[in-house]
């Protein structure tokens, strides 16, 4: 008889980081969101394993999804890089890399 059950039904917030992989701060936070079920007895918060498994399926359906932070990344399949290309024209000014900045001589009167 075989039981898919899993036999843990709760367990302690930093025994679920130690099994999922999460950080703290992604785990208070699915917390936080309602994306993960607790219960509280005592003092002492369990999360419920069941709805962990229930966020790991809904994101396995879900798919791939695009995981950029910002704009400065190319859209999933599209070109490398969205900024603008440097033009390689020998006759323009170098810019400076690093470091602190040329001192910029003040225009205008009383200089």
């Amino acid at each position: 008889m075989a039981n898919d059950e899993p036999s843990t039904i709760t367990c302690t917030v930093a025994g679920f980081r130690a099994v999922s992989g999460l950080a703290p701060s992604s785990t208070w936070k699915l917390i936080s969101q309602g994306k993960l079920e607790t219960i509280t007895i005592g003092r002492r918060r369990l999360i419920v394993v069941a709805s962990w498994r229930r966020l790991v399926a809904e994101q396995q359906a879900a798919g791939p999804g695009d995981a950029r932070r910002n704009d400065n990344v190319a859209p999933l399949g599209g070109r490398r890089s969205l900024a603008p290309q440097p033009t390689l024209d020998p006759k323009a000014p170098q810019q400076r890399k690093r470091g602190r900045p040329r001192k910029i001589p003040p225009i205008g009167p009383g200089a």
